[in-house]
Formats: C-alpha cells, sequence, structure tokens
C-alpha cells in the first residue's frame, strides 16, 4: 500500500523535525492525510471482498468495474483530502483549539484534536471492516464447505489448515490488527504495546509475505526465471555453434 508506506516512511524520518512551525503543521497535515487513506482504502479492500465472496451478486460489466473503480479512488484519495483541507482550515482560522504539530513530534497537538479527527474515523473504518470481515469469511467458508463432500479426511484437514492462513491473511490486510491500539488505551501493559507495535509496524512487510513470497507467486517466479535460463543457454549454445 502507497499510503501506508507514505505515513510510516514520514512518521519515522521527517516528523521529528518541529521547525520551522508551518514545515511542522504541513508535515503532519500530510502524514494526517495518508494515514486516514491507508485506513480507507482497507475499507475498499474489504468492501470489495466481501462483494465479491459474500454475496451472490453477478459480476460486473466494464462500464460498472470504471465506475467502481472511480468511486474506490475518490472515496480512497478524495476523502481523506477534504478532512484534512477542513482540519487546515481550522489550524490557521484561530477559532478553534484544534491544531496541528507538537513540540517534540510533527502530529496533533492535544487530545481532543487526535480523537475527532482521527481516532473516531478510524474506529469507525475498523468496525466497517470486521463487519465486511465476517461477511467474506462466511461465504468462502459456506463454498469450502460445499466443496468438501468431494475429498477425503486428509485433503479436508489440508484445506482447513490452508483456509485458516488465508482467513489470518485477511484480517491483516483489511487492518483489522489496529484494534489493539484501543486495548492500549484502557490497559496500558507493556506486552500489549509491544504486540501492536510488532503487528503494525511490519504491516507492510506482513502483506508482502503474505501475497507476494507465497507458492504460486514464486512458482511462477521460478518457473519464468528456468525459461529465461532455458532461453539464454539455448542461445549460447547456438553462438557456439555457429562459430565452429
Amino acid at each position: 500500500m502507497i499510503s501506508l508506506f507514505l505515513a510510516q516512511f514520514i512518521m519515522l524520518t521527517i516528523a521529528y523535525v518541529t521547525k520551522p512551525e508551518i514545515v511542522c503543521t504541513l508535515t503532519a497535515a500530510i502524514m494526517h492525510f495518508f494515514w486516514l487513506s491507508m485506513f480507507l482504502w482497507t475499507n475498499v479492500l474489504a468492501f470489495d471482498l466481501a462483494r465479491v465472496f459474500g454475496t451472490q451478486s453477478p459480476r460486473s460489466s466494464t462500464f460498472n468495474k470504471r465506475l467502481l473503480l472511480g468511486l474506490y479512488m475518490l472515496y480512497g484519495w478524495g476523502l481523506p483530502a477534504v478532512v484534512v483541507a477542513l482540519c487546515l482550515t481550522l489550524h490557521f482560522s484561530g477559532k478553534s483549539d484544534f491544531r496541528y504539530g507538537r513540540e517534540t513530534f510533527c502530529w496533533f497537538s492535544n487530545h481532543r484534536s487526535l480523537l475527532y479527527a482521527f481516532a473516531i474515523p478510524v474506529a469507525i473504518c475498523i468496525v466497517f471492516n470486521f463487519i465486511l470481515y465476517i461477511i467474506t469469511v462466511f461465504g468462502i467458508w459456506k463454498v469450502r464447505r460445499a466443496s468438501e463432500f468431494a475429498v477425503n479426511e486428509n485433503e479436508r484437514g489440508k484445506k482447513r489448515k490452508d483456509e485458516l492462513k488465508l482467513y489470518i491473511k485477511l484480517s491483516i490486510l483489511m487492518g483489522l490488527t489496529w484494534s489493539l491500539v484501543f486495548i492500549t488505551v484502557y490497559r496500558s501493559e507493556i506486552i500489549i504495546w509491544y504486540i501492536f507495535i510488532i503487528l503494525n509496524g511490519l504491516q507492510g512487510f506482513f502483506i508482502f509475505i503474505a501475497f507476494t513470497c507465497n507458492r504460486q507467486t514464486l512458482a511462477k517466479w521460478k518457473g519464468a526465471y528456468a525459461t529465461r535460463f532455458e532461453a539464454h543457454s539455448s542461445s549460447r549454445l547456438l553462438t557456439k555453434t555457429t562459430s565452429a
């Protein structure tokens, strides 16, 4: 996810540059935009997966797919831009206590700003994703159970393990691990913080491992490399034969 990468990159690099104040304000606003965008794109993904696996709706036409993609883009990039624009207006107007920027870190300056501009929208996204996750899992479960009658017990056990792995991958992809942040607010146990930091700090890495470094993808890479190697070897052999 581009938004996840950029949000974490800004947070780990320039978010600690608090002077001059205008730079810190813009850094906080940009980071706010990318974090919101990341969560809204998990909404898009969760909705699309639920639409495909959790419903019996017919396939969309090419026009409908383009329209849907446009709506997804408007939601994933446009809505965060509107929210951040409103927040910047409040920040520079001086008519409210909403402020970007802090003494040591470029983010929200007070808890109230953080609550209304970030925590509540994120909580809504996570709840929405959880509901869609249940719909998706139930849809996949129905299809898998219907196809289990044609396999033996060993194959059935293997399929259920693969199914469990798929559910875990989907939960990471939909950002459900971020729900731990609300647990850490009320229970400040260090172990919960460590779990939260590991799961969400490495979210991009887990997505890469789960959906890129899988057997199918590695097999395709291996096949492509083998084909290229064979073509290169044949070319060299042909060149040597011609030269002789």
